[in-house]
């Protein structure tokens, strides 16, 4: 009975829900919800943010949060959806530029010993990244410190005190999300091997797809 009524409330609702999921692919201001600067060439939609964004604040943003969905909306009504590297210019332009991925910073710099001055760069190294979403391609971080001015790569126990685990100790061009191995051990202690195969095939189409 629960399950009747729960169907024939959305079927009720079947052209609401229909306008609503028509509506979260569209833009319906221009105004940044950080800044309140209105741009003359389009805004950023940003699905995780749940917010408007200006070309400049989406870049402030999600150069150090690459995992979030956008979708870049311009003055004729047409999108695109924004990978991970992409980023606009103040004339509306789509262009790439480096993004790191996201470590915690050393809180003493091994170099100098000096407290909080340690930054994060993205190096020219490229990775990949595995996430429940889908893979990212990014660029590996560097350490640097504003006091010395000397840099350093991250170390594996960097990484994975961050959240992420490279595919071996020594290499970190594949790096997975700890989020994707706590699914995949639940998974594999509630469900049978035929699910655990078939996450595999979904992964491999997502990584391939590049859906994020």
């Amino acid at each position: 009975m629960c399950k009747e009524t729960a169907f024939e409330s959305w079927k009720s609702k079947q052209e609401i829900v229909y306008g609503s999921l028509v509506d979260s692919y569209t833009a319906n201001q221009n105004l940044c919800g950080l800044c309140k600067a209105i741009s003359g060439y389009g805004i950023i939609k940003c699905k995780d943010c749940c917010n408007y964004l200006c070309f400049s604040c989406d870049r402030k943003r999600h150069s150090y949060d690459p995992s979030h969905q956008r979708m870049y909306f311009k003055t004729d009504s047409s999108f695109k959806s924004l990978l991970p590297t992409e980023f606009i210019t103040s004339r509306g332009e789509v262009v790439e530029q480096r993004v790191h991925v996201p470590l915690f910073p050393l809180p003493i710099c091994t170099e100098c010993d000096s407290r909080e001055t340690s930054c994060l760069i993205a190096s020219s190294k490229i990775c990949y990244v595995v996430t429940r979403k889908g893979r990212l391609d990014l660029n590996l971080p560097v350490f640097h410190c504003q006091n010395c001015e000397k840099s350093t790569f991250p170390t594996v126990e960097d990484y994975i005190s961050s959240g992420f685990w490279p595919g071996t100790p020594e290499r970190f061009t594949v790096l997975f999300h700890q989020d994707v191995l706590e699914f995949w051990h639940h998974l594999r202690l509630l469900t049978k091997n035929v699910v655990s195969i078939m996450l595999r095939v979904v992964f491999s189409i997502a990584t391939k797809n590049k859906t994020i």
